[in-house]
């Protein structure tokens, strides 16, 4: 009001992404003022520069909630919204690897390559690209990987609408003539559309 300026800053990247500072700016638009912005760092746009993931379509989801069913009910609903695009989220060091195995048992998990984006800008950034399990296996052999801040790209499920008119159980048969038990499931799940997860249970039902 008094001709001055007031400049909303953070040391952590830019303001407003996974922070309260909207509020401030909600405050600042009510009352007329003018807002501007100045481009700075953003660990969301630098991870998925990087990630090697589609950016066409893109969902935000910010920190999980700490509890775990809340935490289940909030990544089971954005994987949801993001079924056929990618989802990033930000995660702390010490929840890392619980939200990975989480991840892991999503029933959209075998249909989606992930990129866990550390400490990106820095001496000790690291991208680790690949399947959740093949990624969990690298972040669980090597503790170096489970430091630092944490940037989790998720890519869009591959997964295909089963078909009907294609027999699963004859396609593992025969898929299993050929190659190891785990190649004969995933290539069998890719083909006729079917979580991995489906064929175990079959398994066990028989």
């Amino acid at each position: 009001r008094d001709g001055q300026s007031i400049a909303l800053v953070s040391d952590a990247g830019t303001p407003l992404i996974s922070d309260p500072g909207f509020a401030v700016l909600r405050a600042s638009h009510l009352e007329g003022f003018p807002v501007r912005c100045v481009p700075g760092p953003c660990a969301l746009v630098a991870a998925l520069s990087v990630a090697g993931l589609p950016c066409s379509s893109v969902l935000f989801g910010g920190f999980l909630p700490s509890k775990g069913e809340k935490k289940l009910s909030q990544l089971q609903n954005l994987l949801r919204q993001a079924s056929a695009g990618t989802l990033v989220l930000y995660e702390a060091p010490h929840r890392l690897l619980s939200t990975l195995e989480m991840l892991q048992e999503t029933d959209s998990a075998e249909t989606r390559e992930i990129a866990i984006c550390r400490e990106l800008t820095k001496r000790y950034e690291t991208v680790l690209r690949g399947s959740i399990d093949d990624v969990l296996r690298e972040v669980k052999t090597k503790p170096e990987n489970q430091k630092g801040e944490f940037v989790i790209v998720i890519g869009g499920s591959s997964a295909t609408e089963p078909c009907a008119d294609i027999d699963s159980a004859k396609v593992l048969r025969l898929l299993r003539a050929e190659m190891p038990e785990s190649r004969a499931v995933s290539l069998a799940a890719k083909i006729c559309g079917i979580p991995k997860k489906a064929f175990a249970q079959a398994r066990r039902g028989r």
